[in-house]
């Protein structure tokens, strides 16, 4: 496995009526850095350059938000479906979630991706779209239905777990990988 991308923090980011949306500039530093084939332009050196590039998971009609991985990120995750048995029930659903259901995108030199209109529906009606960093991953999410999921996982949580809701109790025993 590689050292994993840190995607932290939320962001609230405008889409137009043709589907661009800007990722968040702390997240392409990311998305560049575990992109292989991404280079900058260089005008001296008359080299173009390659744009960096994200996989976008549409996932199914329950999942209510699009997953993105960095190029190393899904390359990793397809290193551990090929580790799973031919054929197998995981390995079926795996390869579903993870190739069928997987777009890949380029970020523009503006730092912007396009969503094809199947991305588009799955987070409609949307002006704006809620980027959420979640380490080695980023999802994106309409704000309103992202602020309702949250505030419905975090109070059953708080009523499952009781006085050990504080994130950093859930932690105490663990391991760092």
């Amino acid at each position: 496995m590689t050292e994993a991308p840190t995607f932290r923090d939320r962001h609230d980011q405008k889409i137009d009526a043709k589907g661009r949306v800007s990722i968040p500039a702390d997240f392409r530093r990311i998305i560049e850095q575990f992109d292989p084939l991404f280079t900058l332009p260089n005008k001296e050196r008359d080299i173009k350059g390659k744009f960096a590039r994200i996989v976008v998971i549409e996932g199914d009609a329950e999942q209510a938000f699009l997953e993105c991985y960095t190029m190393t990120g899904i390359g990793d995750i397809q290193a551990m479906i090929r580790g799973l048995e031919f054929g197998s029930d995981e390995r079926e659903l795996a390869e579903e979630y993870y190739y069928e259901m997987a777009t890949e995108m380029e970020i523009d030199m503006d730092g912007r991706i396009i969503l094809p209109m199947s991305l588009r529906e799955k987070l409609q009606p949307a002006d704006l779209l809620k980027f959420v960093g979640k380490g080695d991953r980023f999802q994106v999410w309409r704000p309103d239905v992202y602020a309702d999921k949250r505030t419905s996982q975090n109070q059953a949580a708080r009523e499952r777990l009781g006085p050990r809701a504080n994130p950093r109790a859930l932690l105490q025993g663990r391991r760092a990988e």
